[in-house]
C-alpha cells in the first residue's frame, strides 16, 4: 500500500495509509461495542503511534460523512452496521501488531473511564493549595472518602491519576493500615 498519511508521531510498524487509519477506527469500534468520543479514540490510537493524530482526526470525519460511524449526541461515536461489516470484512487487512496494541489500549481505556464513573474524585481550589478529595463507591454506597490538602494544582492532578490507576490499591493500603492486617 502507498503512503498517503503524515507520518509525524508514528512509531516503525504504524499505519501510514489514509484507508488502514479509517479501518482502525471502525476496528476499535467494532471491537467495544461501546461509544467512545473522538478524543478517547485519537488517544487510544496515538498512545503507541499508530498513527499521526491529524489523520485520526480526518478518519473520523470522513468516516461520519461516509456513514461508517455514527455520533450519539452526549455519548459518543458509535460503529453503524455499514461500519461493522466493513471492519469485521477487512480487520485481517490491518498488522496483526497493531490491532493488538490496539485493543490493549481501548481496553486500559475502557478500564480507566469504568473507575472514573466508579470512583468520584474532586479538587477544590482553597486558600493554603487544593483539597483532593477521593472517593470509592459501590454502587450506591460509599466505602471511602479521603480528603488531602496539596499545596498546587499540578500536584492535585497527579494525586487524582495515582488514585484512579488504581483505586482498589488505595483501599486496601488504607484498610491496611487502619486496621494493623494485611489484607489480600
Amino acid at each position: 500500500m502507498d503512503f498517503d498519511a503524515l507520518s509525524a508521531g508514528v512509531e516503525p510498524g504504524g499505519l501510514r495509509n489514509r484507508m488502514e487509519i479509517k479501518l482502525l477506527v471502525c476496528y476499535i469500534l467494532n471491537s467495544v461495542m461501546t461509544p467512545l468520543t473522538k478524543d478517547q479514540v485519537c488517544n487510544i490510537i496515538c498512545t503507541d503511534g499508530l498513527a499521526n493524530y491529524f489523520e485520526i482526526g480526518q478518519a473520523i470525519s470522513e468516516l461520519l460523512q461516509q456513514g461508517n460511524i455514527i455520533e450519539l449526541e452526549g455519548q459518543g461515536l458509535m460503529i453503524s452496521d455499514t461500519g461493522s461489516t466493513i471492519a469485521s470484512t477487512l480487520e485481517t487487512s490491518l498488522p496483526f501488531t497493531v490491532r493488538e496494541k490496539a485493543v490493549k489500549t481501548t481496553i486500559r481505556t475502557l478500564s480507566k473511564i469504568r473507575r472514573e464513573q466508579e470512583n468520584k474524585v474532586t479538587i477544590e481550589k482553597s486558600k493554603t493549595g487544593f483539597i483532593v478529595s477521593l472517593g470509592i463507591w459501590e454502587k450506591d454506597l460509599e466505602l471511602l472518602t479521603v480528603r488531602i490538602l496539596m499545596p498546587d494544582r499540578l500536584q492535585a492532578e497527579t494525586v487524582k491519576e495515582q488514585f484512579l490507576n488504581d483505586p482498589t490499591g488505595t483501599y486496601q493500603t488504607v484498610l491496611e493500615k487502619l486496621t494493623g492486617e494485611e489484607i489480600g
